[in-house]
């Protein structure tokens, strides 16, 4: 600042100069090495400070999602957390509201069936974990592990039943797509639920056998 003329290891820093050290460290690769180089120089303490004080936000946002991670995980949260962050992410990418129907945005049923069959093979080995843990505390025998096992196949079976209703409705922004196109690509999918089901039901029946 101008009207400082003491030390320039103490200057302060103006508005603008702060602003600009924002925009700096936002930049890719060039921003983290002035940041790294800023952090450690004793050329300038406030500027060291402001520099720190980034390291300081990054540590509270990672503090922040590893506790509500390690809270999420044992309630079972996380396909929640998982469809509210595709949500937000359908959202800004497209700048539309809370209405916004994905399918339109669909540009063949090959993109639909990747999308889901790939969201199927996610979701089963958190299922199955999710068996495993609820049939350790099952009191209720055979009936009981049949129905927590049912319970999570019919988790799975809503992420096919989405994909098919995207592709239901890709069909019918298609006028000239037939049934038949839009049955065989169903299909397909269904298949990919069942093979991924069947891998929670043998969970189910490895119990059952014990």
């Amino acid at each position: 600042m101008s009207d400082y003329y003491g030390s320039e290891e103490y200057r302060p820093l103006g508005a603008w100069s702060y602003f600009g050290l924002t925009i700096l460290y936002t930049l890719p690769i060039i921003g983290l090495i002035f940041l790294l180089i800023h952090t450690f120089s004793g050329k300038n303490i406030n500027r060291r400070s402001f520099a720190r004080s980034r390291w300081c936000r990054l540590l509270v946002i990672i503090l922040s999602f590893l506790i509500i991670y390690g809270i999420a995980v044992p309630a079972g949260w996380t396909t929640g957390l998982s469809n509210v962050f595709e949500q937000y992410t359908h959202q800004i990418g497209t700048g539309t509201s809370q209405n916004y129907n994905p399918s339109s945005a669909y540009g063949s049923y090959d993109e639909i069936y990747a999308e889901y069959s790939l969201r199927i093979k996610i979701a089963t080995p958190g299922l199955i974990s999710e068996y495993n843990e609820e049939s350790a505390k099952n009191t209720h025998g055979i009936p009981g592990l049949e129905k927590i096992s049912n319970a999570k196949i019919d988790k799975l079976a809503l992420i096919k039943d989405e994909g098919i209703d995207k592709m239901a409705g890709f069909m019918m922004t298609k006028g000239n797509e037939d049934i038949e196109t839009y049955s065989d690509w169903a299909a397909k999918l269904t298949e990919v639920y069942t093979e991924e089901a069947s891998k929670i039901h043998k969970a189910y029946v490895n119990d059952y056998l014990i």
